[in-house]
């Protein structure tokens, strides 16, 4: 999960780019479905993840997502899993929290809470 990232840009023509780094971070994969929440619209869609320039701060949605969005906005990226309820137990999700330029300032493993 990556906490109020800023929309730095939207393309309607299927091109875009991210911060690979903040995926890393988070340990989400180029094209993985990710759900995007829309703090400042209360949209909430799916999309997947373009890899773009390491260390950029650039979010950008493309396509179809890109009509959820106006630059500014502040989302929230999530990523989920199957997991068997063995694995669940010791599954600690990766959150990253980043300033208003979309730079990592904190990342954590929240503990599953039983």
């Amino acid at each position: 999960m990556i906490l109020r990232n800023e929309i730095t840009n939207y393309r309607k023509d299927n091109k875009a780019d991210c911060d690979e780094e903040l995926f890393d971070a988070a340990g989400i994969l180029e094209y993985e479905m990710v759900c995007i929440v829309d703090i400042n619209n209360g949209q909430r869609f799916e999309t997947y993840v373009i890899a773009g320039e390491r260390g950029s701060g650039l979010i950008c949605l493309n396509g179809a997502a890109a009509r959820c969005v106006q630059v500014n906005d502040k989302i929230i990226i999530m990523a989920y899993s199957r997991l068997t309820p063995e694995e669940a137990e010791k599954h600690r999700p990766s959150v990253v929290f980043v300033d208003n330029h979309n730079h990592i300032v904190r990342k954590t493993n929240v503990p599953i809470r039983k």
